[in-house]
């Protein structure tokens, strides 16, 4: 496919319309060291909305790599700024609610500055590593399909020199 076609976070296979919900503070629970699967214990813990504004944006984006503008255009060609990629195609940040996942004795004015950006952060750094790997994906894809018509190209030539000598 062509860089034409990825136009959207949604053709990354990122979703960009549903609500954000970042698990942000839970209560601790005791693990068995044979235990495989460690998960949050939520059953006293309920969502909040982060209230943001730009700022908090611009200083999570500045502060992961990825999302540097030459470094965001390796990985989206076709974007021509860092607020297109916070527009509706991309991240949709602005039409979407962030929800932090908190324990039920807190509330979003309990939320510091400092936590609201950390909240971002986890959900930025979520978003790069589903990126990278939509992408790692497509390029894995893309040279499977070179190696396969190279396999292709040479048992078609192979068999044709095979006709050749043949009739020779």
């Amino acid at each position: 496919m062509s860089d034409d076609y990825y136009d959207s976070l949604e053709k990354y296979g990122v979703d960009n319309k549903k609500d954000i919900m970042i698990p942000y503070l839970f209560s601790s629970q005791e693990l068995d060291y044979k235990d495989r699967e460690v998960t949050g214990d939520v059953t006293n813990t309920h969502h909040v909305a982060v209230e943001f504004d730009k700022r908090y944006v611009n200083k999570v984006m500045n502060r992961i790599s990825f999302y540097h503008f030459h470094n965001l255009k390796k990985y989206i060609p076709l974007l021509k700024s860092r607020e297109q990629f916070l527009g509706e195609n991309w991240l949709n940040l602005y039409n979407r609610t962030v929800y932090a996942i908190v324990p039920r004795s807190m509330t979003k004015d309990d939320l510091r500055p400092n936590e609201k950006l950390k909240i971002l952060e986890a959900y930025f750094m979520d978003v790069a590593k589903k990126l990278k790997q939509a992408i790692t994906n497509v390029v894995a894809r893309i040279n499977l399909s070179a190696i396969q018509s190279r396999s292709i190209s040479r048992t078609i030539e192979n068999e044709f020199l095979i006709t050749i000598r043949q009739e020779s």
